[in-house]
């Protein structure tokens, strides 16, 4: 996950400077600015502003610093003009423009608008897979499919392919860009990364959310986080076409059943 990571990190500034995407927003330290040969070497940088560094691995999100607190910079980072106009657009809060100017799918910048900004929801996963459902009656639990590009159920680990909110499981947009940017991995020279992160993106894995609380369970880690209240449980599942080789077993999704009858047999019966 890491390794992947760091790769992601670094592909999202080479996709700018070959041109996949006009730019990307960076957090830096303010030092990195003073660095000729950092990074950020030839690429035009715009500060949209400060935000605290904090110590708490599980905070969801950071504000402005304290005085004399820690503190790092949010800056847009591209070509001259698609930076200036990503900062402009960032300032006076238009969320479509600042979508634009990333590169992303004009049916997902309409999405966003409409799920987070407009009914201000904080988790746009259930969202998604209704838009995703075509069937327009879920019952509180959706299985959802489509190419591992536009899958961002492991964004909480920070392992995603591509950099925004998809509208659906199956956006074709969505899977374009991020075909992409699966090409910058490889001109990088990170073609592993890129195969372990797509692999990860195929595990089976799934979503679930009650009274505000999320949960994300896959073969090999589960999340927790912060969601949208809901007065009943919702579920959504994606089966995905891979299996880690070190993937727990268990009774429900989404783990394997114990290779041993005698093991599934006994968690069956501590289950029961």
């Amino acid at each position: 996950i890491e390794r992947t990571k760091e790769a992601w990190s670094h592909v999202e500034l080479a996709a700018v400077r070959s041109g996949v995407r006009p730019a990307t927003i960076r957090v830096v330290h303010p030092e990195a600015l003073a660095t000729e040969d950092g990074e950020l070497a030839g690429l035009e940088v715009e500060i949209l502003g400060a935000i605290a560094i904090s110590s708490d691995p599980y905070m969801s999100s950071a504000g402005p610093p304290e005085p004399g607190e820690p503190y790092a910079l949010q800056v847009a980072v591209g070509s001259r003009i698609a930076t200036r106009e990503l900062a402009e657009a960032w300032r006076s809060g238009d969320q479509s423009a600042v979508g634009l100017h990333l590169g992303y799918p004009s049916c997902c910048r309409e999405f966003f608008q409409r799920v987070w900004v407009d009914e201000g929801r904080i988790d746009t996963t259930w969202a998604m897979a209704e838009t995703h459902d075509r069937s327009g009656s879920s019952g509180g639990s959706i299985d959802v499919g489509g190419p591992a590009e536009a899958n961002i159920l492991l964004r909480w680990l920070g392992v995603r392919a591509v950099p925004h909110l998809p509208c659906r499981f199956d956006c074709e947009r969505t899977v374009s860009f991020g075909r992409a940017l699966a090409d910058v991995f490889v001109a990088e020279g990170l073609e592993s990364e890129r195969d372990i992160l797509l692999e990860m993106l195929e595990w089976p894995v799934e979503w679930s959310a009650l009274h505000g609380i999320m949960e994300v369970k896959t073969p090999v880690v589960s999340i927790t986080a912060n969601t949208d209240p809901t007065a009943g449980r919702l579920r959504v599942r994606r089966a995905g076409a891979s299996w880690p080789a070190y993937g727990a077993r268990g009774l429900r999704f989404p783990y394997r059943l114990p290779r041993s009858e005698k093991t599934r047999d006994a968690i069956y019966e501590t289950v029961k």
